[in-house]
């Protein structure tokens, strides 16, 4: 939650299945891209394994071209 408040996300105002729902993703920082060999359009995921919407957040990254990969301790989104 406060990554995605630090990234001034706001939870969906659209009515239907993801209203209330903030997004799973934001720009991975440029260190990490270095240090892990990341491509340029890469995200950072806001949240773990463990979150109740973890298995949305990888299907909406598939929806989109993206597959969810771990580096270190945290999960990255890069273009497949």
């Amino acid at each position: 939650m406060s990554g995605a408040m630090a990234a001034s996300m706001k939870p969906s105002q659209v009515q239907g299945k993801n209203f209330g729902h903030m997004g799973s993703v934001k720009p991975a920082p440029p260190e990490a891209r270095k240090k892990y060999g990341l491509p340029e359009e890469s995200y950072v995921l806001l949240k773990g394994r463990g979150h109740e919407s973890w298995d949305k957040a990888v299907a909406g990254e598939e929806a989109r071209g993206f597959r969810v990969v771990k580096r270190g301790s945290r999960y990255y989104s890069i273009p497949k």
